[in-house]
């Protein structure tokens, strides 16, 4: 018989020999085999107050949140046998009351909590196993706007994981769910129900590595049913090292998706890259890259191809050269573009341990745009807001069709006070309400609104997806010729520096100009720094000049300051500071930024742990309203053998325009294991 047969004899055997014992009754107490009990008692107290106000009408909320729970858990349980059947358990209990209090309104709710956390994992060291897993968790949130809410967050499924294979695989199948349920009459915040199906294939050789992947996501939104989707998402990576000294490398990665619902969409892109380290010195790299994008307006297919080279002589000067080519289809036509870029970068050591910094680079390019229409389609272009404020970005092309924009949220960031939890993404965004746009000469701005109660706005951390369409040439032909130059001394104390880069667009064929354009953007700044024992600081100081023919020319001014002081080896104060004005010219208007932040940290032992910050921020851009926020906050974590105990103390005041908000809370968090 061969070690196959035999191999799967044994399993047949261990099972068999496991569902009997699990059949007799009086055998149940030797057959399970408990692991190790633990177990915590916890009691969760939150109190938080806001005073909102929007012109001359004001309001109060407060709420207060008193948790208790109990958790006992056993891990590395079995059954019959751990190579069998290994199992872990985990339930929680407990209760949760909860005051609130809007304006003269009053309520209040008792709330009985649950949850569990089991795994269990069949013939987990045979070539074929088997992972069962399910939980539950319920909270209450006591959400100062909109009263409190009951939260449950529920996962259950299985893998299968097929070791033996010669590609060894994993499918999985789980079931997903959250819903959010105020505790006051009215519909739920959120019931969201995911199916989710895939497989993970993986193998790696000694030169040579490769992954499979498929993901089916069924997602039902019960509250907003027209947030449900399906989408369907595929990967294919392959990496090998050949060659006589293996020093020549193959990537291959391929990607695939279809999303029906919410947002229609599909996308498919396959890149390969060969790179080849001749020397230590000497390496070349060939690429490839497609990738297809497809919408409800339209869709857009690119190639782009690129061969390099990076040579690096001694440990001074390093220089790169690069050719490359991509040709776009867009609705009604092609762009093709062909150029090639080199970049220089010296490095020299000079007396008194500073050293020179210097680059030297160009890029020229010949686009062709042969499209047949005045205007073309850009689907899914993807955009990112940065923190901790939320700023205007600029859209990539230029005489852009408003009327086309469509925005979704794709990623969300962290939720900022007074705002209730959004839909999961994508969530389409509506125009005036989450954002608007603003001309910067011919580029068109996406201005984000903040979040406002169940507004879901457009937030510091978020990323946006924009379809629109852009007016261009249906024939025309130019070079673009881009040169740059950065030079800088770092003496270890000070660090100044200077760049320039300057791009310039010429008429090869074709009539109407006014789509090319100059550009010139210039930098000069200092790096003061310290470090030391006891005091680290910086201060960095940049003015900068931007011209251009399609954009406001602006002059802007920018510094950044950090000082951070040892008091004692205990005892550690942070300071720290940005500041930002920038001056456009047509239209005039000024944007300033301010920032400000301190942070005390007191740490005698480590059992306990002690930080209190606070920070104010201000951003102006006329017309739009001053937006100012100012945080405090204390929290102490102290541990003594089993018990822990954490309090928390904050407050925020957030001020745009007319509207103010202002927000005290105070936790209390004490925990006891066992």
């Amino acid at each position: 018989m061969s070690r196959r047969c035999l191999q799967w004899a044994r399993t047949a055997s261990l099972i068999a020999a496991g569902l009997l014992t699990l059949l007799a009754p009086r055998a149940l107490a030797q057959v399970f085999r408990p692991g190790t009990w633990g177990g915590s008692a916890g009691v969760f107290l939150d109190f938080a107050r806001d005073d909102s106000s929007l012109g001359e009408t004001s309001s109060r909320t407060r709420t207060t949140l008193l948790e208790e729970r109990l958790t006992l858990r056993n891990t590395e349980a079995s059954v019959y046998d751990p190579r069998f059947l290994s199992l872990s358990l985990e339930g929680t209990t407990g209760s949760s009351q909860s005051w609130s209090k809007v304006g003269t309104d009053s309520s209040s709710s008792n709330n009985f909590l649950w949850g569990y956390d089991t795994s269990a994992q069949i013939l987990r060291d045979k070539p074929y196993s088997l992972g069962l897993f399910a939980n539950r968790t319920e909270s209450v949130s006591a959400r100062t706007l909109g009263g409190g809410s009951d939260n449950v967050i529920e996962n259950r499924g299985a893998s299968l994981f097929a070791n033996g294979l010669f590609i060894p695989s994993t499918l999985s199948f789980r079931q997903e769910r959250w819903s959010e349920r105020p505790f006051t009459s009215g519909g739920a915040f959120h019931d969201e129900r995911r199916n989710i199906a895939s497989y993970l294939g993986q193998r790696g050789w000694i030169d040579k590595e490769t992954e499979l992947r498929y993901e089916f996501t069924d997602s039902s939104d019960r509250v907003f049913p027209r947030l449900s989707y399906r989408r369907h998402e595929a990967g294919f990576d392959y990496g090998q090292d050949f060659g006589s000294d293996l020093n020549w490398h193959w990537d291959s990665r391929a990607r695939g998706s279809k999303q029906v619902g919410v947002v229609d969409l599909r996308r498919a892109t396959l890149e390969e890259v060969l790179r080849v380290e001749h020397s230590e010195s000497l390496q070349t790299q060939a690429r490839y890259h497609l990738a297809h994008v497809e919408a409800a307006g339209g869709a857009t297919t690119t190639h782009t191809g690129e061969l390099s080279l990076r040579h690096r002589l001694y440990e001074s000067l390093t220089t790169q050269l690069a050719a490359d080519a991509s040709a776009q289809k867009l609705e009604g036509g092609w762009i093709d573009v062909f150029g090639g870029r080199a970049d220089a970068t010296y490095t020299k050591r000079l007396p008194w341990r500073s050293r020179l910094n210097a680059r030297l680079g160009g890029d020229f390019h010949y686009e062709d745009h042969r499209l047949g229409a005045r205007s073309t389609f850009v689907p899914q272009e993807s955009l990112t807001f940065a923190t901790p404020f939320a700023l205007p970005i600029g859209l990539r092309n230029p005489f852009v069709v408003t009327a086309t924009i469509t925005v979704t949220k794709v990623e969300a960031g962290p939720l900022p006070a007074g705002c209730l939890p959004p839909p999961t993404p994508p969530v389409p965004l509506a125009l005036g309400q989450d954002f608007t746009l603003r001309a910067d000469g011919d580029i068109t701005e996406i201005v984000p609104i903040p979040c406002s109660g169940s507004l879901v706005g457009v937030n510091p951390g978020d990323t946006i997806a924009i379809d629109y369409e852009f007016e261009t040439s249906p024939a025309i032909a130019f070079t673009t010729a881009v040169w740059r130059a950065d030079l800088g001394i770092d003496f270890g104390w000070i660090r100044p520096y200077l760049t320039h880069q300057q791009s310039r667009q010429h008429l090869v064929s074709g009539q109407d100009g006014r789509f090319l354009d100059d550009q010139r953007t210039d930098a000069v700044g200092a790096e003061l720094r310290h470090e030391g024992e006891r005091f680290r600081g910086s201060v960095l100081l940049e003015a900068r000049w931007f011209t251009s023919h399609r954009q406001s020319d602006y002059r802007s001014l920018t510094a950044g300051e950090m000082a951070s002081l040892s008091v004692t080896s205990d005892l550690v104060l942070t300071a720290s500071g940005d500041q930002s004005v920038q001056d456009f010219e047509s239209p005039k208007r000024r944007i300033d930024t301010e920032a400000a932040r301190l942070t005390l940290v007191f740490s005698p032992e480590a059992s306990i742990t002690a930080d209190g910050t606070c920070g104010i921020r201000w951003y102006r851009d006329p017309p739009f309203p001053t937006e100012r926020t100012l945080e405090a906050s204390a929290r102490v974590r102290w541990s003594f053998r089993q018990l822990e105990v954490k309090p928390t103390v904050a407050f925020l005041d957030r001020r745009r325009g007319d509207s103010d908000l202002k927000e005290y809370r105070a936790t209390v968090l004490l925990i006891r294991r066992f």
